[in-house]
């Protein structure tokens, strides 16, 4: 079948296998960012519910207890709150590095596709007429 399609043919079909490889690749990315994205906003959303409830928390403490008491509790849950940032913050980082490392993977992975089907179709025909 490789050796009765002509030149044109075979040039039609390595731009529909780059534009498949580049559609793809658009794809994964566009995917990754959106889960990303989703990540960012559950984190977000959970650090705003907990520094309401710690805000509450500490209302209630400076009502009832004496000051003392309250600005011990108050600065223990808010190294608390800032270590749950923190943590946040570190496991956003490696979603990141591991959404980079994909789509560079994929994309490579999409190049290295296209050069064996333009190998395959077109280059590999044409020299084999070329030398006949």
């Amino acid at each position: 079948m490789r050796s009765t399609l002509k030149i044109k043919t075979r040039l039609i079909l390595t731009v529909g296998f780059v534009a498949l490889a580049l559609g793809i690749g658009s794809g994964l990315a566009v995917w990754t960012v959106r889960s990303i994205g989703q990540e960012v906003r559950q984190r977000v959303a959970n650090d705003a519910q907990a520094a309401r409830a710690s805000t509450a928390a500490i209302g209630a403490a400076l009502r009832t207890a004496d000051s003392e008491t309250a600005q011990r509790q108050a600065d223990a849950r808010l190294a608390q709150l800032a270590s749950q940032i923190e943590g946040s913050g570190v496991a956003l980082d490696n979603s990141l590095t591991l959404a980079y490392r994909s789509i560079a993977i994929a994309l490579f992975g999409g190049l290295l596709l296209v050069a064996v089907a333009i190998r395959f179709f077109v280059y590999g025909p044409i020299s084999a007429e070329a030398a006949t």
